[in-house]
């Protein structure tokens, strides 16, 4: 009886953090120099900027993240969410939930194209940006689209109920 008790209560305690929502996820490429080769230099740092959609374009969250490319055939991953952050203003210090949060009300942020707030709707997506540094100078991408799941960041919390 007791093992059977333990069971549930480890079975209860296990199921929600199974269906807790991630708060970062992985973005993967390969990056191949103009020359053909692939880059495999020993320290690249990638630097990921999240933007909201709008003509406003206002930079919501931004890391960093350096790897050891020797080996990879160009092939990087990278956490998006566990990079290194720095500074204190907002897309410095939101979580990449907060990034993605569609519910956040008016958000007032330092970086934008066009003024200097961003007002989520309901099916807004986010643009990404990601640079590289392998020591020569930053080479940066072109933004993409990105789109969240439902259950990978809105499911955070149901009508304000974690």
């Amino acid at each position: 009886m007791v093992r059977r008790l333990l069971a549930f209560f480890m079975m209860v305690l296990f199921a929600g953090v199974a269906y807790a929502s991630p708060s970062s996820f992985v973005y993967q490429g390969q990056i191949i120099k103009p020359s053909g080769q692939a880059l495999e230099e020993p320290s690249v740092t990638f630097t990921v900027e999240i933007y909201s959609p709008g003509a406003e374009q206002c930079l919501l969250f931004q890391e960093t993240h350096t790897i050891n490319m020797v080996g990879s055939k160009g092939v990087f991953t990278l956490p998006l969410g566990e990079g290194s952050r720095s500074g204190s203003d907002w897309e410095d210090t939101s979580t990449l939930v907060q990034a993605f949060n569609n519910n956040a009300g008016t958000i007032t942020v330092t970086t934008c194209t066009i003024g200097t707030d961003y007002t989520p709707t309901a099916s807004d997506k986010r643009k990404i940006r990601l640079s590289f540094d392998d020591g020569s100078g930053p080479v940066v991408a072109n933004m993409q689209e990105i789109h969240s799941a439902p259950f990978a960041l809105s499911a955070a919390s149901v009508g304000g109920i974690a």
